[in-house]
């Protein structure tokens, strides 16, 4: 009973697979450059211009990840500069003989 309801079919055998349906979803079409994925005609939307004000968020998303990514990787250096400057003075304290230790303050 469980192999009828996976959608087997009538029989206890799985239908045969046509050829067409072999190929994966994410693979591109025979005639199709390779290294390009051919991506399915389903995501999306159908109609153009939904398609066109999806395709405007999509950008306006993408960029505003980059802007964020920019602005964290602008925070990322000042911090290592700042970290640096903190272990050379660090590295000068400890050269004049004084315990970089905050107890013996």
């Amino acid at each position: 009973k469980s192999a009828s309801k996976s959608g087997g079919g009538s029989g206890g055998s799985p239908p045969a697979a046509s050829p067409p349906s072999r190929e994966r979803a994410g693979s591109p079409p025979r005639g199709s450059p390779p290294g390009r994925p051919q991506t399915p005609p389903s995501i999306g939307h159908q109609n153009p211009k939904q398609r066109i004000r999806y395709t405007e968020r999509i950008k306006r998303e993408a960029e505003a990840v980059r802007r964020e990514r920019d602005a964290l990787s602008d925070q990322l250096a000042a911090a290592n500069a700042n970290a640096a400057r903190l272990q050379s003075q660090l590295a000068g304290l400890c050269s004049l003989g004084l315990s970089a230790s905050p107890a013996a303050a």
